[in-house]
């Protein structure tokens, strides 16, 4: 098998769901206001995120998690971005306290034999050239490293070396910039994204219990990690900045591999 990216979204009802681009529906995401097709104000986030088609009209009955922007971080370490998960009332969470299964987008990189990745990356762009901006609407995008369930433990140590990604930022994509910018995410995340540092202890109980029959020190391998899977997760959080249904609208996803 030649190496692969996939797109999977996490669903509300905690399934998994692949999102299919060569389908006529349930080839995308779309974001919107208290439920699917209703709108979402100017100059406010999303509260609800399903999958659907390139034109975001097809209904397809899986609403995923959601992801709402409410806070950037602030200047100091201590003081992440803020998130929440769910809709308008739910409780503002940090961002280090997100896990990757209340992200609404997990991609997916898999091949025959076990590599490193390096350099993957995040654009959204106009669907038309990755050199240009989304059309009217701002994107807020975090990668998770939150593999365990409960929101008061913290994240893996093994992150993006990225400043955003480091102090628990919101990555930013302005539409009103020419060209968007490139959010860099962390090399060699490993299946399900459990790669860490040699050093992290954070997952030791929870391999334990979930793996008993893996190695952990094959998850403790830091960026220089080698797996036939690897696996990212996405917050992400549109707020519109004009009136109107946004379509000129797409996310890009690249990485490198060396065996």
């Amino acid at each position: 098998m030649a190496a692969t990216i996939t797109f999977h979204a996490n669903g509300s009802d905690n399934s998994e769901s692949l999102i299919d681009h060569q389908a006529s529906v349930a080839s995308g995401i779309g974001f919107y206001g208290d439920g699917f097709g209703q709108s979402v104000a100017i100059n406010t986030a999303q509260s609800t995120t399903f999958i659907t088609d390139g034109t975001g009209t097809a209904n397809t009955g899986r609403q995923i998690m959601n992801t709402m922007y409410v806070a950037q971080a602030g200047a100091g370490a201590q003081d992440p971005g803020k998130v929440k998960m769910g809709n308008a009332q739910a409780s503002a969470q940090t961002l280090n306290r997100l896990p990757n299964e209340k992200c609404p987008l997990n991609v997916r990189f898999e091949n025959d034999t076990a590599v490193q990745t390096l350099n993957p990356k995040v654009i959204i762009f106009d669907r038309q050239s990755i050199e240009n901006s989304a059309v009217g609407v701002d994107t807020f995008v975090y990668e998770a490293r939150h593999p365990l369930a409960s929101t008061s433990d913290g994240r893996l140590q093994q992150i993006s070396s990225a400043t955003t990604a480091q102090n628990d930022q919101w990555f930013e994509f302005d539409n009103d910039q020419p060209s968007p910018d490139e959010l860099v995410c962390t090399g060699s995340p490993g299946p399900s994204g459990l790669n860490t540092t040699a050093d992290d202890r954070s997952l030791d109980s929870y391999m334990q219990a979930n793996h008993p029959a893996e190695n952990k020190a094959d998850y403790l391998a830091g960026v220089g990690g080698k797996f036939t899977r690897h696996d990212w997760f996405f917050a992400l959080s549109a707020i519109p900045r004009s009136i109107g249904a946004k379509r000129e609208y797409a996310l890009y996803f690249s990485v490198e591999f060396v065996a």
